[in-house]
This record gives structure tokens, sequence and C-alpha cells, in this order.
């Protein structure tokens, strides 16, 4: 009963507050040799760091990178390299929205095309017992974007390149017919911005800016359920929270 209102409270937390995206259990969910096929979705929105642009001209901007918000819609697949230790690959489509905010004075938002997404991860169990394990998992993604617009003298385009680690230990639960971890992360982005535009001034001029931005804050914590929903068949319900951001995501899964 008691982790079960520590859950509840855990929960509402998070949501009134800020959070990450999904991961999955700390500790390896495979046997040896085991795969599994599943379907995973993840919405984050945080701030980045003030950074610097930089253009071809010489000229320097204060850029800032305001509600950038994520979604993944990501197949993945699992397999089991021992009883403690499990490996996966994700690929798929990532949705990227953003803010833009040049020397506190000019702002922009930005819809960025669906594009190609992809990652790693890996989950290790380093202590099992009866009720509760105890482990680390590792996710690592990358993404590349691009914006861009026609208008009658030239052309302009926006793209990000950008990758994010997240690094997360603690326990996983047995409930009793499902299983509830949590526990603190350390979270890394790195991302890289490339504005062009094209124009006719008399002649064919190009003006390009650069800017590379970063997660402003490094640590957080997450929470999340697995459920059996049906033989070999989980369901993971996951939300995660850094300062400055919030996010949830969930997953399903077939073991084979």
């Amino acid at each position: 009963m008691r982790l079960k209102i520590l859950f509840v409270f855990l929960v509402l937390g998070v949501l009134c507050s800020s959070a990450w995206a999904v991961i999955g259990p700390s500790t390896a969910g495979l046997n040896k040799g085991q795969w599994s096929l599943g379907y995973n979705y993840s919405y984050s929105k945080h701030d980045l760091d003030r950074a610097k642009a930089t253009s071809n001209e010489g000229d320097v901007y204060q850029y800032d990178v305001e509600d950038l918000a994520i979604q993944r819609h990501y197949g993945t697949l699992s397999y089991g390299v021992a009883d403690w230790w499990e490996l996966y690959a994700s690929v798929g489509v990532a949705d990227v929205k953003e803010h833009e905010t040049y020397d506190d004075v000019y702002e922009y938002s930005t819809n960025f095309d669906n594009d190609l997404a992809w990652g790693w991860g890996t989950r290790i169990t380093f202590a099992k017992g009866e009720k509760v394990s105890w482990g680390v998992a590792v996710q690592m993604n990358w993404l590349d974007t691009d914006w861009s617009d026609d208008y009658d003298a030239g052309s302009e385009e926006l793209s990000l390149e950008s990758y994010d680690v997240l690094v997360s230990v603690g326990p996983t639960i047995d409930m009793g017919g499902w299983k509830l971890y949590f526990g603190p992360f350390y979270y890394c982005f790195n991302g890289d911005y490339d504005y062009t535009d094209e124009y006719d001034d008399e002649g064919p001029v190009v003006y390009k800016e650069s800017a590379t931005v970063r997660e402003d804050t490094n640590f957080g914590g997450r929470v999340g359920v697995l459920i059996p929903v049906a033989q070999n068949w989980d369901l993971t319900a996951e939300a995660a929270m850094i300062s400055g951001g919030w996010g949830l995501g969930g997953g399903l899964a077939w073991k084979f």
C-alpha cells in the first residue's frame, strides 16, 4: 500500500512540474537469447542554453531556443545478450517544433519537417532480488531535421542536427502483476543549427548563420510502470523530469 501511495504522489509531482522521455526500466527485461519488437512514443518540451549565433558576414547574436518540442515515433528491436544484459536499437520519425529569440528582440517559431530519427540503448541488471532489482540504463538518440521556405526574392532554410544521451540508475519493483521503476538520471543534449538565406540584391547573395546549443539542466528524475497486457506483451508508461522542461512517453512490446 505504501508503494502504491508513493507511486501516485510521484506521478502527480511529475505531471505538475517538468519531465523527459521514455527509456524503460533500468534493469534488463529479456532472458538470454530472447528478442522483443515494439513501438515507442515520446513527447518532450524544454528550453536550451543561451548560445551565440555567428554569420558569414561577421555578425554575432545571442540565440535562445525555447519550448523545443520533440515527438518521437520509434520502432524498437531488443535482444537479451544475457539474463542481466539487454541491448536495443530504434528507428523512426521525429516531429520538432521550437521558438527562437535573437538578441532578446526578434522572435520566430519554426515547425520542422517530419524527418528520420534513430537511437540505441542498453539495460544492465547489477543486483537482482526476489521483489526488487537494481540496474543502469543508457540511451542515445540522433535526429536531423530541417525547415525551408521560398519567397519572392529567394529562399531560406533552417536545419538542426542533434544528439542526446540519457543515463539512469534505479530499482525495478515487482508489485505483483505489474512493475514500478524510478530513479535519477543524467541528461545531455547537443545540437547544431544552420540557417541559410539565398536572395537577389542586385546580384545573388548567400547569408549564413550557425549556432551550437545545449541543454541547460543535466540532472532529473523519472518514474514509470511496466504492465503485462497479454501473453508476451508488455505496456510501458513513463514520465521523467528536469528543470525547464516536461515530457511523457509510452510503448508496447512483444517478446519472442
